[in-house]
């Protein structure tokens, strides 16, 4: 039986010539290994949860950023656009330009 085991698994399993101490010898490895690939998929799993959360908080605060309230680029205050910024107008109207 010994021979038709994988290489990997047959050297983790002691010699005995009692055939019900080698299959049970067997299942109990095999057990630990069902239970190593387990505890490695599920942390493999979180890992993937965790980074999918991840970036749906970061779409969430782009998105948000996206629709922020108009910012002026005149005065740099959140509120109202450089067309509609009494300073701006106010600048224009220094310059001679009231065409805006």
């Amino acid at each position: 039986m010994r021979k038709r085991i994988s290489d990997d698994l047959r050297g983790e399993i002691p010699k005995t010539d009692n055939a019900k101490q080698f299959v049970a010898s067997l299942e109990d490895l095999l057990k630990d290994r069902r239970n190593n690939y387990e505890k490695f998929f599920a942390l493999r799993r979180k890992r993937k949860l965790d980074l999918e959360k991840q970036e749906l908080k970061r779409s969430r605060a782009e998105a948000e950023h996206s629709f922020e309230s108009p910012r002026c680029h005149f005065c740099m205050t959140i509120g109202h656009l450089q067309k509609d910024c009494d300073g701006f107008k106010d600048w224009l109207a220094k310059r001679g330009n009231h065409k805006f």
